[in-house]
């Protein structure tokens, strides 16, 4: 019956009983025929010629991802341009805006004082006339 017993479990950890190899069934163990086992198989139907076929397909390979990488440079390239330009179109907008303002309140300033230099010159003008009314009575 223990013989029974351990012919079922075969496909256990076999490791902890004594006088027995363990057998540990490793993790991603692939069971059949792979992808590596049919290119072996090409490779032996190929012959002699399988070498210079493998070549000329990795270098068919080697320019179809540099055409891939080219493009993708290039997408890469002007999609950093159109940002750069949005991001200085904000800042020449803002500079400008701020320059408009900075203008507006140059100009502010030069009619305050316009309307104080005109203010002023008409005190005088007042002041000159009302002068010559005091030294005429004074004197």
């Amino acid at each position: 019956m223990a013989e029974t017993d351990e012919s079922s479990r075969s496909d256990e950890d076999d490791s902890d009983r004594p006088g027995r190899p363990g057998r540990r069934r490793a993790a991603g163990v692939t069971v059949g025929r792979t992808q590596w086992d049919a290119l072996v198989d090409i490779f032996k139907a190929l012959g002699s010629i399988a070498p210079y076929l493998a070549f000329i397909g990795l270098v068919l390979f080697f320019f179809y991802k540099f055409s891939q990488l080219s493009q993708q440079s290039a997408s890469d390239l002007r999609k950093a341009q159109e940002d750069a330009t949005k991001h200085y179109e904000t800042q020449i907008a803002t500079a400008n805006k701020v320059l408009v303002e900075t203008y507006d309140q140059i100009g502010k300033m030069s009619a305050s004082q316009i309307k104080n230099l005109n203010d002023m010159l008409d005190i005088h003008a007042k002041t000159t006339k009302s002068t010559p009314d005091f030294t005429t009575t004074n004197g």
